[in-house]
């Protein structure tokens, strides 16, 4: 899987915007950043192309994590579905709302609401062929541009999230038993929501330090999330 397009995972386009919807969100969003990226020293490309080099060791390094492989294997068994999830759970549930909170002075909330993972993973630990309970833990990231690096690994993890989606319709059926709101969130308009967080993501970044920070918080999401799943 790729460093642009493929993280670790993330669930069901029935709750979420059309395409069209989606497309209005992502002017309306990015707008908003306008006036923060006309005064940054840091173009988009340039913010997005370091994210990806920085965080290419940490990236693979989690891609090589066992639970995680196992997603795509046909032996997976839905207990261990289940425990993936649970720490799925624990990870977000510690960070998202630290993070989101940081990205609301910046980002509008819609665009943010339609990113939120914690209950649609919840949602899939409730399924009733699922026994999981979710376990929420610990602190979030400190700055603004932290956090947009943390945004863009949890982003990036929806595209991983449905290659992995139909590795697990091929091993638990095509239902999955109904727990797959995470891993596909946005449905078929996963590549226009990542177009649309690549464009929040670089107009977070406004310098080189903001750059930095960005790096640090996206290496803290891979290297987080890792040791949850191990």
């Amino acid at each position: 899987m790729q460093n642009t397009a493929q993280h670790a995972p993330l669930g069901h386009a029935q709750d979420h915007p059309s395409g069209n919807t989606i497309g209005a969100y992502a002017l309306h969003a990015c707008s908003r950043l306008v006036a923060r990226k006309a005064t940054s020293v840091c173009s988009a490309e340039h913010v997005l192309t370091s994210l990806k080099h920085a965080t290419s060791d940490a990236h693979a390094s989690i891609e090589a994590v066992p639970r995680l492989a196992a997603l795509q294997s046909s032996a997976l068994d839905l207990q261990e579905y289940a425990e993936t999830l649970q720490r799925y759970h624990a990870h977000y549930s510690a960070y998202e709302p630290g993070i989101f909170a940081l990205l609301a002075r910046s980002v509008p909330m819609h665009a943010l609401q339609l990113r939120r993972r914690t209950d649609l993973i919840a949602r899939d630990l409730a399924c009733p062929d699922v026994d999981g309970a979710p376990v929420p833990l610990e602190a979030p990231p400190a700055s603004l541009a932290e956090a947009a690096g943390w945004f863009y690994v949890h982003e990036g993890a929806s595209l991983g999230g449905r290659v992995i989606l139909r590795s697990l319709r091929e091993t638990l059926g095509a239902t999955c038993h109904g727990a797959t709101a995470f891993l596909d969130c946005y449905g078929k308009n996963t590549g226009s929501v990542w177009r649309e967080s690549r464009a929040i993501i670089s107009g977070l970044i406004r310098d080189k330090r903001d750059l930095t920070e960005a790096i640090g918080g996206a290496n803290a999401a891979f290297a987080s999330l890792a040791m949850r799943m191990r």
